[in-house]
């Protein structure tokens, strides 16, 4: 539910000198209430994602996209509501073209996009591996894709819901924000030969070492266990 925003143009940062493109940077700072793992930085709660979700954050954000990371079956058994402040799109690992294609990160044509005003949230079951790897492949594909303008980002705000939907749908307070109102782990017995099947696919994983392997920019956000 809900619509992503337009990208819109904004002026090249190309022009900016190198102290003026730190600070341009630095004002793009993380504005959400953060905590971290020991695997996953920029964590946020489920709660904060609940306000997000009703438009709380609206003075910072004029739009949040959720990115849902896991499988379909998963996926199918309850997710979190899009609405008007938030829309919620599903990009299991193995989607990770579309998910590119989604943030136009394949546009190599010099379009400029500010997107400070615009949150992204990844999430997986418990937000260990999957929500983080699909966080850690967009961060490098943006610092692959802006490596002439170092250290700007198309997406500098990038979160991970701690706790995934189990800790979103377990949560008495967010779980009417579910829709359908389940939760199917990803370990259930009734969808084993499904998980298999899902779990040979391994594409972030896969795409992200290789990127790794080939640039020396790269954030510390990397989860220490990618899927």
């Amino acid at each position: 539910g809900g619509s992503p925003p337009a990208l819109t143009r904004s002026r090249s940062a190309d022009d900016l000198s190198p102290a003026r493109a730190v600070a341009h940077q630095m004002e793009r700072a993380m504005k959400l209430p953060t905590s971290q793992d020991e695997c996953v930085q920029h964590t946020i709660s489920v709660d904060t994602v609940r306000r997000l979700s009703l438009g709380e954050f609206k003075d910072l954000y004029d739009h949040v996209m959720v990115i849902d990371c896991r499988f379909d079956f998963e996926y199918e058994g309850g997710h979190l509501m899009g609405n008007d402040h938030m829309s919620v799109h599903h990009m299991p690992p193995d989607k990770v073209d579309q998910m590119e294609a989604l943030l136009r990160l394949n546009d190599r044509e010099g379009l400029e996009i500010d997107n400070h005003r615009l949150c992204i949230v990844f999430h997986c079951e418990f937000s260990k591996h999957r929500g983080p790897a699909m966080m850690q492949h967009v961060r490098t594909k943006d610092r692959e894709v802006n490596e002439h303008r170092y250290p700007l980002l198309y997406y500098p705000e990038l979160y991970v819901m701690n706790g995934g939907y189990k800790g979103f749908y377990s949560n008495l307070t967010t779980r009417p924000l579910c829709s359908p109102m389940g939760y199917i782990p990803m370990a259930s017995k009734h969808y084993r030969e499904l998980c298999q099947r899902h779990m040979r696919t391994r594409v972030i994983g896969k795409k992200s070492r290789a990127r790794h392997l080939k640039h020396s920019h790269s954030d510390s956000e990397s989860p220490n266990s990618p899927i």
